[in-house]
């Protein structure tokens, strides 16, 4: 497992886990929590954000925000039939 912050723009991951609980609530709120998948479509270290995809929303996290989401990352296309 490693943090979302480490993923790079086109990366996918699967999230395991998020180690805030304040944080984990107020994500669970906005639609993200463990077993969605992640689609990293910025990783600014400059402005600290991350931009990511999930469930057919994009959402800006802070990377000390993504710091906090643990993930398993995704190196092969996933085919559902």
């Amino acid at each position: 497992m490693r943090p979302l912050s480490q993923l790079k723009p086109g990366e996918k991951a699967l999230i395991i886990d998020v180690s805030n609980r304040l944080v984990a609530r107020k994500l669970s709120r906005e639609g993200l929590s463990p077993g969605d998948i992640v689609t990293v479509k910025e990783n600014d270290p400059q402005s600290q954000t991350l931009l990511i995809d999930v469930n057919n929303s994009t959402y800006r996290l802070f990377t000390p925000i993504a710091d906090t989401i643990f993930i398993h990352k995704i190196n092969i296309p996933l085919c559902f039939n």
